[in-house]
């Protein structure tokens, strides 16, 4: 089964202006190289190459925002766990995999590995008993805990 990467309402912000910035840097740039035509201004060769590359890097960043939204997520096969984040994609053998920890106090879901790195699973809460089974039907010698310690990231902040 596949689990959705949980975005934050400040990702989808940052999503949004980031296709508000790709529209407006996309017809800015066409508008100009359109009205440099049939007039008597001329565009050396390194404004016209700018805005050529700029109209061809809007519509890319908005396909890879596009990819970002459709193809996050977490997948759970017999053998492999794989992280698919946008254009990116991380397989990690489910052997290696150690231990599972859901921090009560941050609801966030921590994966141990045997060589003791982490990896933070960003989906649904309501998703962690579900992709935490699933993952331990494919590695029964995985072990399930739950913490309750402070976020370390929030440290010094009080």
């Amino acid at each position: 089964m596949k689990y959705k990467y949980k975005f934050t309402p400040t990702l989808w912000v940052l999503f949004v202006l980031g296709y508000i910035l790709c529209v407006a840097c996309f017809v800015w740039n066409l508008v100009r190289l359109v009205g440099s035509f049939g007039t008597d201004i001329q565009l050396n060769p390194m404004n016209t190459a700018a805005m050529i590359l700029c109209l061809a890097l809007a519509p890319l960043f908005a396909v890879f925002i596009t990819s970002v939204i459709l193809r996050s997520y977490y997948r759970v096969d017999k053998q492999k766990l794989t992280v698919r984040f946008g254009l990116t994609k991380d397989v990690f053998p489910v052997r290696d995999v150690d231990k599972i920890v859901r921090n009560v106090r941050t609801d966030k879901l921590q994966i141990i590995f045997k060589d003791q790195s982490t990896y933070s699973v960003v989906v649904d809460p309501k998703y962690f008993d579900d992709f935490s089974k699933e993952l331990m039907d494919a590695n029964r010698s995985i072990e399930y805990g739950e913490s309750d310690e402070p976020d370390k990231s929030a440290k010094g902040k009080n």
